[in-house]
């Protein structure tokens, strides 16, 4: 008789921190003044709008020329576990697969024509988490 010894339960997770991601919004003006998002087809809230104008050389100016591109980069950081599951063995030892991330705004920057002028400040990065939950959970 032969025997065969082998680890009867393992518990494979992956765990990750700090893991950063970018996503980047094209802006244009607004019909009511406010920066608009042509990237998501919507218009940026009055706080957000407002920081943005005052970082840009010219205010409203910069985002009406058509030679200009403006894109607002919101970089952000994963956090998270995941965990295939294990389906085999005894009941008290098998679990469904399972996992959770948290994505956190970390700095939003813009950029005109490509080039970096100016980062919103960091209070202002929960307003765009808010504004953004959706498109950065996709990234």
């Amino acid at each position: 008789m032969k025997t065969i010894k082998t680890a009867k339960y393992i518990r494979i997770s992956e765990k990750w921190s700090d893991s950063p991601g970018e996503i980047y919004i094209e802006l244009a003006p607004g019909p009511e003044g406010e920066v608009y998002d042509i990237t998501n087809d919507k218009n940026l809230s009055r706080v957000i709008s407002s920081a943005i104008y005052k970082i840009l050389p010219q205010g409203l100016r910069t985002l009406e020329r058509t030679d200009s591109n403006i894109e607002m980069a919101i970089d952000f950081s994963s956090s998270g576990y995941s965990s295939p599951g294990s389906m085999y063995g005894p009941a008290e030892t098998s679990y469904p697969p399972e996992s959770d991330e948290e994505r956190k705004v970390t700095s939003v920057s813009i950029l005109l024509n490509g080039k970096f002028i100016g980062s919103l400040p960091d209070e202002l990065n929960a307003f765009v988490q808010q504004e953004y939950q959706k498109e950065i959970d996709k990234a």
